[in-house]
């Protein structure tokens, strides 16, 4: 567990088995680290906001061109004239090819946006924003230098999913 991040906990596949909260098949006998299954992941709730017990995961998965360096997000959440960046990333290393992030986001009105400070949107990477069901919010490759998508926590799809 050393080699993990705080909260984490280091594990190795038998072979191609699952990795608890992740997708695909990934590398066989390779070690990870993921949360302990007890818990969550952690998150942020800004300190402005009212807070909700209500949950719900969304994911951010980057597949990032040959120009990693000049590649960034940030995910905002607004609240009448009020918002705060509540998680983003990057720029990433040269050369770094996978970005994923998962967050656990309570009710409220969200903008996710990716920037290319070198104005050629991603190169030939792209990205997606997907809730845990699988619903994609965002998803693109092509842009000059940033690209916006405001959406609603719970989407209408989870309202449904939950009914």
């Amino acid at each position: 567990d050393d080699e993990c991040a705080d909260d984490l906990v280091c594990g190795e596949r038998d072979g191609y088995d699952k990795v608890p909260g992740c997708d695909g098949m990934g590398r066989k006998h390779s070690e990870y680290c993921r949360y302990q299954l007890e818990t969550t992941p952690p998150t942020r709730e800004p300190t402005s906001f009212p807070t909700t017990s209500e949950c719900y995961y969304v994911k951010v998965k980057l597949f990032l061109g040959p120009k990693s360096e000049e590649t960034r997000w940030e995910m905002i959440r607004y609240v009448d004239d009020i918002s705060e960046t509540l998680f983003g990333a990057g720029p990433f290393p040269t050369g770094q090819k996978v970005y994923f992030k998962q967050m656990c986001l309570g009710i409220g009105e969200y903008k996710f946006t990716i920037y290319d400070s070198g104005n050629n949107g991603m190169g030939n990477g792209n990205y997606t924003v997907s809730t845990h069901g699988r619903e994609i919010i965002a998803q693109g490759g092509p842009f000059v230098s940033s690209e916006t998508t405001a959406f609603p926590i719970p989407t209408e799809k989870m309202i449904e999913s939950r009914s």
